[in-house]
């Protein structure tokens, strides 16, 4: 058994205790981000997608939804990236391809920035049920990218911290949010600036590095105890039953 465990939420830290009765510790997702990075923002109006980061599964980042969306707006512009891990759901997803919406078969990480950085929008269609807490919306509150959510709401950033729109899993609410986003200027930028605050707080690389530092150290300094065996080795038991006559 696992002396320490490490979760990236509070909703993880919630599960472990509820579950398993375990104690776990938070390291949150890092991401290098500094208090200077709002200078390099572009204009809201210069920026020219809405943009989808994932992989072709069904499950988890489902990326038809997205197709749908670029469906449901067919005079807005679309950007899907796509990590391609099923070639059946890529092939689907390149023949059914709207117009408005450009498919690219995967981006080093070096290059993704520039993405952001000329998005509008960011969306994501993930399930609530399989998703922590998304590099992808890290990676927006570093390029100023508001975002515009299907079911994911870690931490309660867009229900309780107005970080970004929460569509509650209604499509039709998604295509709302999209459009209010790309279009107002000022709410848009007032989601980004507080989403930019929170993970600035939350989630800068030199404080989670420094929480996990201290967590190592902590397990290096505690005394060694003698490790339970697994069952294969454990001594053999004979259990007889005396009859008595």
């Amino acid at each position: 058994m696992a002396d320490h465990v490490l979760v990236q939420t509070e909703s993880q830290l919630r599960t472990l205790k509820s579950r398993f009765n375990r104690h776990g510790e938070l390291v949150r997702n890092p991401v290098k981000i500094s208090e200077t990075d709002m200078k390099g923002w572009g204009k809201h109006d210069e920026r020219e997608t809405i943009l989808w980061i994932g992989r072709t599964d069904m499950f988890h980042k489902r990326p038809l939804l997205f197709l749908e969306l670029a469906k449901r707006c067919p005079d807005l512009p679309f950007v899907m990236i796509v990590n391609n891990t099923n070639d059946t759901m890529f092939t689907d997803i390149s023949t059914k391809c709207p117009p408005n919406l450009t498919i690219v078969d995967y981006v080093p990480h070096k290059e993704i920035w520039d993405y952001y950085r000329r998005a509008r929008v960011f969306v994501s269609t993930s399930a609530s049920g399989y998703e922590g807490f998304p590099n992808t919306f890290l990676q927006c509150a570093v390029t100023g990218v508001p975002m515009a959510s299907l079911e994911v709401d870690p931490e309660g950033i867009f229900s309780q911290k107005n970080c970004g729109l929460l569509s509650g899993g209604s499509m039709d609410k998604l295509e709302s949010d999209v459009r209010f986003l790309w279009s107002d200027e000022v709410h848009a930028q007032r989601y980004t600036k507080l989403f930019y605050k929170y993970t600035l707080e939350h989630h800068s690389l030199g404080r989670q590095v420094d929480r996990f530092e201290k967590l190592l150290q902590k397990v290096i300094d505690a005394p060694l105890r003698t490790p339970m065996l697994p069952w294969w080795k454990m001594p053999f038991q004979r259990f007889v039953r005396r009859l008595e006559i």
